[in-house]
């Protein structure tokens, strides 16, 4: 039935005289096909708005409905959206829309599709722009139709398959098939069971040739200079969020945005990624503001040794945040002499440019941090201490770095700072937290009784 709507649809049968609106025309259009009027159809008509047709739960599963949808599409240019959900179009309406959908439309959006249901052939429509292909069931094969006709569309230039389950196994071949696609800016592919093989083949899809020539060859083949394609310059954002893309994933998408300056919109929301450690959820332009700073501190040691001052950037900050964070203090196991007070503030340096290093892999840093914890708890060292090193921190880096200290760099130290802080706490026990949390709530009656017993 679907195929005869095509050629009917292609035939001068239904030419039908403009009513006026939409669903004038998809009633007249139900009139000559002598079939009942669908209501979900007409009242999506009746309802469209800014050129969009949105039609839920309609269950358009014969082809005369449509066909006759389609007649109206014909006789409206001004709609040029078409949205399904729920609507069981079935592969014989696929096909159809795929045939006979009038030029004008120009974006489609197809949701909550059966299993089963080949969407491909609408990724083939010449005046195609945009589609969403949300919630429908994408067996691997299909998915390989869709990277076929992804490969060759040359108008598409936004598609989403939000939550199609297609695994590694659909999105790898669909992520490598972008070396041979300059046209679409925007692909979507949350909730689908990625991990970090779909990872891997962005890179391939946008990195220079002899990195995607290596990759092939470690996975066991050969590369291939013939069919490789170029470097995917097109693609400007990718949606992997809520996949299970984990820390080297995220290591090799950041990758993939350096060796591509256009694919400047990552989505990564709901990954483990960004649960793998401290500072996981930092982006990657926070982490590069921070190494950046404590590389500026080292540059500056390097510069005024040159000038013959024996002078440290990073042993400063260092030093001034043992004097001032321990100012007032009673550690145990920290002395005040001017050699240990050195000592420590190399120590200081020390584990925070180790941990500054491992940044990039937020899961290594766990232990040091905890270890740092465990140190801080043992010793005594309270917890309001704890809490202002980070602007003690913030502080001493602003000082020695001067001007060159940015906002966005002391927001990221900032933001830095509060994660490794929340891992340190969690090394006292209830009672030590407990015990600070009183002895910090006391402290101002504390001080009040004391400026009242000088007064007298």
């Amino acid at each position: 039935p679907f195929g005869a709507a095509a050629r009917l649809l292609q035939g001068e049968r239904l030419q039908l005289p403009k009513s006026g609106s939409a669903a004038g025309d998809f009633e007249a259009a139900c009139q000559a096909l002598t079939m009942s009027v669908h209501p979900a159809v007409l009242s999506a008509l009746q309802a469209a708005e800014s050129g969009v047709v949105d039609i839920r739960g309609g269950k358009i599963c014969d082809a005369g409905a449509l066909s006759a949808l389609l007649v109206a599409l014909a006789s409206n240019a001004s709609l040029f959206a078409l949205r399904f959900w729920q609507c069981a179009l079935s592969s014989g309406g696929i096909n159809l829309l795929s045939q006979a959908l009038p030029e004008s439309v120009t974006s489609i959006s197809i949701g909550a599709e059966d299993d089963g249901v080949a969407l491909s052939p609408l990724l083939k429509l010449p005046k195609l722009t945009t589609a969403s292909l949300r919630c429908c069931a994408v067996a691997t094969q299909e998915a390989l139709a869709i990277e076929a006709s992804l490969s060759t569309n040359p108008c598409l230039i936004s598609l989403s398959l939000f939550s199609c389950g297609l695994g590694d196994e659909g999105a790898v071949p669909l992520l490598r098939s972008l070396r041979h696609n300059s046209t679409l800016t925007f692909l979507g592919l949350a909730s689908n069971r990625l991990s970090d093989a779909s990872a891997r083949a962005v890179l391939e899809a946008v990195a220079p040739e002899s990195t995607t020539n290596e990759a092939g060859k470690s996975g066991g083949e050969a590369g291939d200079k013939e069919d490789n394609g170029a470097p995917n310059r097109a693609l400007t954002a990718l949606d992997l969020s809520f996949n299970l893309i984990g820390g080297p994933g995220r290591r090799t998408l950041e990758e993939a945005t350096a060796a591509s300056p256009a694919l400047e919109r990552l989505e990564l929301a709901g990954n483990p990624c960004l649960r793998a450690g401290p500072t996981a959820s930092l982006s990657s332009a926070a982490r590069k503001a921070i190494a950046a700073t404590w590389e500026a501190l080292g540059e500056q040691q390097r510069d005024e040794e040159t000038d013959g001052v024996a002078s440290n950037g990073q042993l400063a900050v260092a030093a001034m945040l043992c004097e001032r964070v321990l100012a007032g203090t009673e550690v145990r196991g920290v002395g005040g002499a001017d050699g240990e007070a050195a000592s420590l503030a190399e120590a200081t340096r020390r584990r925070i440019g180790a941990l500054v290093a491992l940044l990039p892999a937020p899961e290594e840093l766990c232990a040091p941090l905890a270890e740092l914890g465990s140190m801080a708890a043992s010793r005594g060292f309270p917890l309001s201490q704890i809490e202002a090193a980070g602007e003690v921190l913030l502080e001493a880096l602003s000082e020695v770095l001067g001007g060159e200290f940015s906002e966005e760099a002391a927001a990221a130290w900032r933001e830095a700072y509060a994660s490794a802080q929340q891992e340190i706490v969690a090394k006292y026990t209830p009672g030590q937290r407990s015990e600070f949390q009183f002895a910090a709530a006391a402290a101002p009656a504390a001080a009040a009784s004391a400026a009242g017993d000088g007064e007298d």
